[in-house]
């Protein structure tokens, strides 16, 4: 006669392998995923919006809210509900670049290759000046220029 501990270990791994019995797979379904994944699928349309027409953005900026705007309509178009805006810090200030160019005139002329800083003033206008090379990762080199900058670029 075998032992009550084999016997035991026989009856409880019989019925616990119907316990952990897997669930038969529905390849129908299965199927209609993979389909709305490769063909239906609008990741690269609205991945190609918000990096190549929105992006990049500042916080504050008409070109954020717009984006923000696009966005809550495209959630919108797919079904989704009580699509809202958080508010928003009050007197954020906004920025944008509305159009730059940096460009020498004397001894030749010759267009540079420049981008503004985010928030930084406009200048309302053109403006001209010396140029002046200038260390600004060294603040002692910095201090020392300290009122002579006055009509330099």
């Amino acid at each position: 006669m075998k032992s009550p501990k084999v016997i035991t270990f026989i009856f409880w791994s019989i019925l616990s392998s119907g316990i952990f019995a897997q669930e038969r797979l529905d390849y129908e379904t299965i199927a209609r995923i993979k389909e709305e994944g490769f063909q239906n699928s609008k990741v690269l349309e609205t991945l190609s919006y918000i990096s190549d027409v929105y992006g990049p953005r500042l916080s504050g900026t008409p070109d954020f809210l717009e984006a923000a705007e696009w966005a809550k309509k495209k959630l919108q178009a797919i079904g989704l509900e009580n699509v809202r805006f958080d508010s928003y810090e009050a007197g954020l200030r906004g920025w944008a670049i509305e159009s730059y160019s940096v460009e020498m005139v004397e001894p030749r002329y010759m267009s540079i290759i420049a981008l503004p800083s985010a928030w930084t003033a406009g200048t309302e206008g053109e403006i001209t000046g010396v140029p002046l090379l200038v260390d600004y990762t060294d603040l002692d080199a910095l201090k020392k220029l300290s009122g002579q900058l006055r009509g330099k670029i």
